[in-house]
């Protein structure tokens, strides 16, 4: 972690996220949240793929995760 995970940073913020559809408020902080999981897990690799993310998680009510 001190390493190399540490450094680990979502491609996109808070703005960005509250422009794609999430309700400004703890929405965005959990999604961000989310965003940083996926990313220390591999599962997220590029800017391209959280804006999907995103997108999905819009349409399914905050339901994805």
């Amino acid at each position: 972690y001190i390493t190399k995970l540490r450094y680990v940073e979502t491609a996109l913020g808070g703005d960005d996220i509250k422009k794609m559809g999430v309700e400004e408020g703890p929405a965005v902080g959990e999604t961000l949240r989310l965003l940083l999981d996926k990313r220390l897990d591999g599962e997220i690799t590029t800017r391209e793929e959280e804006e999907a993310f995103v997108r999905g998680y819009v349409e399914a009510g905050g339901e994805r995760g």
